[in-house]
């Protein structure tokens, strides 16, 4: 009876043993599953902040772009408004580009025009070729030759510094009617001739 016994106790030895077999390969594939879980959602978290960042970043030039387009003028800001509606992203960046650059230009158009009126009437302290020249408070002699005027001071400089213009007639017609005294020598280039002009003082 005794070695019955023993060798079913070495057949139950024997059947445990698979079974450890199988519960660790269980535990291996269990664990290899977490470690793939795992890894999954730690891509779709890294996935999850690009999409963050993509959508914060779409919405910093949406920003961008209204901030653009309410410094714009009312007509600016009408047809930029209805271009958005019609068009894509892209063709509201480029309008707004489009936008400044036109800006630009006309800035550029107007400080010429401002340079263009103060070649027509400016200050000047001492001489220089000009068709007109008006110097209160003090005497002085204008030359004209080809249509220029040379301002030669007589007197000793003030503050008050010479206007000067392009129109000649302009200064027989005020030099006849000012308070201050202006003698004009006009020199005809044909003859060598000299009449003086002594306006009332």
């Amino acid at each position: 009876m005794p070695a019955p016994i023993s060798f079913i106790g070495r057949l139950l030895s024997l059947a445990k043993a698979p079974r450890k077999k199988e519960d660790s390969f269980l535990e291996e594939r269990r664990d290899l599953l977490d470690q793939k879980s795992k890894e999954k959602q730690k891509k779709e978290g890294e996935r999850g902040d690009r999409d963050i960042s993509k959508e914060r970043e779409k919405r910093e030039k949406e920003v961008k772009m209204r901030d653009e387009v309410e410094r714009m003028n009312p007509e600016e800001k009408r047809g930029e408004e209805k271009r958005r509606g019609e068009g894509g992203e892209e063709e509201n960046v480029r309008d707004v580009v489009e936008a400044d650059e036109k800006r630009m230009k006309e800035s550029e158009e107007m400080k010429k025009d401002i340079l263009s009126e103060r070649e027509q009437s400016y200050k000047i302290p001492y001489g220089g070729l000009f068709s007109y020249v008006s110097c209160p408070h003090y005497l002085a002699e204008i030359l004209v030759y080809i249509h220029l005027v040379l301002l030669v001071p007589t007197l000793p400089i003030i503050e008050d510094p010479c206007v000067v213009s392009r129109d000649l007639q302009d200064v027989l017609s005020k030099s006849s009617s000012s308070s201050y005294s202006l003698h004009i020598n006009i020199v005809h280039r044909t003859n060598n001739l000299t009449d003086s002009l002594l306006s009332p003082y």
